[in-house]
């Protein structure tokens, strides 16, 4: 599977409310609750570095921690740790993302690691190298399943966006 990289330019909430306090226009957002938390786990002290995460299914959460190459998946109902993957050495993951039987993970230099048939109990790791470098700094991974596509939110400069950051489509093939 290939995985290509295109970019399409788009301002995030923050830049355009920074542009508009430098204009002396504030926005100013009325804080009104709009999300009601029906449920809450605490996740164990092993995973309190967890730098990305992503739904399974209904009672299974994967996460992965800021420094180290294992994803755990995490049982709710048991609230307990079920299962390591090791898939690679130590480094800046910044997120997670599960599509279908394959779970994608992305360091802050734009690596990205798939983690093919996760659920076997040795699954392949591929490697991808983005034109995303660690001056660019990724720092989210979701997946888009109505696009079929991966996305990664950048927290630094992006090289193909004059004024702001974008979010990159990683298209699978």
């Amino acid at each position: 599977m290939n995985i290509i990289v295109l970019m399409f330019p788009f301002l995030l909430a923050f830049n355009f409310i920074h542009q508009n306090k430098m204009d002396n226009n504030p926005v100013r957002l009325k804080a009104e609750p709009s999300v009601h938390i029906i449920q809450q786990w605490d996740l164990p002290k092993e995973l309190k570095e967890v730098s990305g995460i992503s739904w399974i299914d209904e009672t299974h959460l994967a996460c992965i921690m800021d420094e180290r190459g294992i994803v755990f998946i995490y049982n709710l109902d048991k609230k307990e740790i079920v299962r390591k993957i090791e898939f690679d050495g130590g480094g800046d993951y910044e997120g997670l993302a599960v599509v279908n039987k394959d779970m994608f993970t992305i360091r802050s230099n734009g690596i990205i690691n798939q983690i093919r048939n996760y659920r076997n109990e040795k699954p392949f790791v591929k490697s991808y190298h983005t034109w995303i470098k660690k001056k660019s700094n990724a720092e989210a991974l979701c997946y888009d399943k109505f696009s079929n596509q991966l996305r990664v939110i950048l927290k630094g400069k992006d090289p193909h966006v004059k004024n702001g950051r974008g979010i990159s489509y990683l298209i699978k093939e």
